[in-house]
């Protein structure tokens, strides 16, 4: 309880007794003491970030790529045939000629596009040991980065000890915590400091919020005349929050907005921008809470993620490294952020450090968590004269999955071009399946399916746009579903009836990247909002903190399907509607018919 004319610990307001009301304090004009320093720096005065490029050369930007032997010059292309030894048996299998040339190559800057199931970590691992065999490169002069746990762990156990193998998370939050005493929120606890944030607001907050609801979520104009009366104001808002997401919207843009790096002086750049009213109330609501927050973690002495990536690449620049690398791997880079980014260059720019990046444009998928392309398909542009080397030898899928999943993701217009080849041939590996309209008869053709791809495959993949989308698949009374998807991120599908049926597994596409099944079952491939592609659009209030640049309709949906398509090693089957196809399946019926089968179900 927060007695009157005492501080709240939460933001400093006075309770009153006069008025029950709660009176913000002013925000102090120099920021809280603490021994943590700021957390944000300005890098750009324009509305979406854009780092500093180098220098082009008579206006390009340069860059050589290799393909094959006949590219690399003779002293390399010598000590490639030299070593040919060492890379048959590096690894668990021997290296192709591309993964080989990855290896011998060390300019100051690598970049390594590859394609699905060429393996691109594989050969990441390969040039670690090679750097250490061959180049005697110390282990731990050596820092592998990745972007999530599993693939850390996963790195970790196939590389030489003492290798310092870390997430970018973690990376920072060591460098941090070797200048300031600081702990680290969940990215969940933001939605209790906004409820904090609420809780203390004042009236005029609460009715702000109360109009964008009305207004920005339901699409109807708020005439109310609402009282000064804090407890019915809440009362409304506790109402509005069961039909509106306000809360996660407000998350998600602040999120977005820190993982930018941008400062609050962007705020008055945002309204100078903008004419609609709703966004208007939206950005006031957004710049107060975003004081709130900062002072908050400030006054506790905490950090969020995004303040481990920005704050470390600062006490970087400014303090350099205790440890010195002489080079820097980074895993999965089509998923790179602007912070990220900058991380990457302040660590070479205090190490001198060679860069050897590795990642797969066609993969990119995470555009609303704020990675961006750009850094990987004009990697030219931020990292000097790269050495770019194609790995093009895929050893999952059939030459005829990668043809049609190739066509289909060229056409966005921005992808890096690549010609893929497999050893494998199998005729018409994606077939489009219309079940029948009569649910009796459809659950029981999607069990039939399930129960013989399970009988005649190592493994069964499922995938789906959401977690909802395989309650809506499995309907079949001899079909159950066991595990958390949001715990263990995937689903085991199990038959009540035959105990021998273990290895159908559902997953979300998003979480699929980097996986591969025998078959793969693609489920809700219709036009809808829900569908695939979804047709959900982005908030618009978002717009001013993502730096998504869809320069084709569905891009990013598109590359998410691509990776659906090649996570089979032969066939993949689209669960689609006759009468209501999804548009991706009428483009593949429009430009691959020839190599699909068909399958409907009268």
């Amino acid at each position: 309880m927060i007695l009157n004319g005492s501080k709240c610990p939460m933001c400093g307001c006075i309770k009153t007794a006069e008025t029950k009301e709660v009176k913000k304090t002013p925000r102090p004009e120099k920021k809280i003491k603490t021994n943590k320093k700021p957390v944000i720096e300005t890098f750009t005065k324009y509305i979406k970030t854009e780092p500093e490029k180098i220098a082009s050369k008579n206006g390009k930007y340069l860059k050589k790529d290799y393909k094959s032997i006949d590219d690399l010059d003779d002293k390399t292309r010598q000590e490639l045939l030299a070593n040919d030894k060492f890379f048959k048996t590096v690894n668990s299998k021997p290296l192709d000629t591309q993964q080989k040339i990855v290896c011998v190559l060390d300019s100051k800057n690598v970049q390594i596009i590859a394609g699905a199931g060429t393996g691109k970590t594989f050969t990441l691992i390969a040039k670690i040991k090679y750097l250490i065999a061959k180049k005697h490169v110390r282990p731990e002069d050596i820092l592998c980065l990745s972007f999530s746990n599993t693939s850390v762990r996963d790195l970790k156990g196939k590389l030489p000890e003492n290798v310092e193998v870390r997430t970018f998370h973690s990376l920072g939050r060591s460098v941090i915590k070797q200048h300031h005493k600081v702990s680290v929120i969940e990215n969940n606890e933001i939605l209790a400091i906004i409820n904090d944030y609420l809780a203390n607001a004042n009236t005029d907050t609460l009715k702000d919020i109360l109009e964008f609801c009305d207004s920005y979520f339901l699409n109807i104009e708020s005439y109310i005349v609402r009282r000064n009366d804090r407890k019915e104001l809440l009362n409304e808002l506790k109402e509005a929050f069961t039909k509106v997401a306000f809360k996660p919207l407000l998350a998600d843009f602040i999120n977005l907005f820190k993982g930018n790096n941008f400062t609050k002086d962007y705020f008055s750049y945002f309204r100078s921008s903008n004419d609609d009213k709703d966004h208007d109330i939206f950005l006031k609501i957004a710049e107060d809470f975003y004081s709130y927050y900062q002072e908050y973690l400030d006054m506790h002495q905490q950090i969020d993620f995004n303040d481990m990536i920005n704050e470390s690449s600062k006490l970087i620049k400014k303090y350099g490294l205790k440890k010195h690398y002489r080079y820097i791997l980074v895993d999965e880079y089509q998923d790179t952020t602007y912070t990220n980014y900058n991380l990457i260059k302040s660590l070479q720019d205090k190490t001198d450090a060679h860069l050897t990046v590795v990642g797969d444009d066609w993969q990119s998928i995470y555009g609303f968590r704020g990675t961006n392309i750009e850094f990987f398909s004009h990697f030219e542009e931020y990292f000097e004269n790269p050495q770019r080397i194609f790995i093009e030898k895929t050893y999952r899928n059939p030459q005829e999955l990668i043809d049609i999943a190739g066509s289909f993701i060229m056409k966005n217009p921005k992808q890096i071009r690549k010609s893929l080849k497999s050893p494998k041939n199998l005729k018409k590996p994606v077939k489009i399946i219309y079940p029948q309209k009569n649910p009796i008869e459809k659950r029981e053709m999607i069990y039939n399916l399930i129960k013989d791809l399970s009988e005649k495959s190592d493994d069964v993949l499922i995938l789906g746009r959401t977690n909802n989308n395989i309650n809506q698949f499995i309907k079949h009374r001899n079909l159950v579903k066991k595990g958390n998807l949001k715990k263990d991120k995937f689903l085991r599908i199990l038959d009540k009836t035959d105990k021998s049926m273990n290895n159908v597994y559902y997953r979300t596409l998003h979480s699929s990247k980097g996986l591969e099944a025998d078959n793969v079952i693609i489920i809700n491939m219709v036009d809808d909002y829900l569908g695939f592609p979804s047709k959900l659009k982005t908030h618009s209030v978002l717009n001013y903190v993502n730096t998504r640049n869809y320069d084709y309709k569905y891009s990013e949906e598109r590359r998410l399907f691509y990776v659906g398509l090649t996570r089979s090693k032969n066939n993949v089957y689209l669960i689609s509607d006759k009468n209501n196809p999804s548009e991706f399946i009428e483009e593949l019926m429009d430009d691959s018919l020839e190599n699909l089968e068909i399958i409907e179900y009268n």
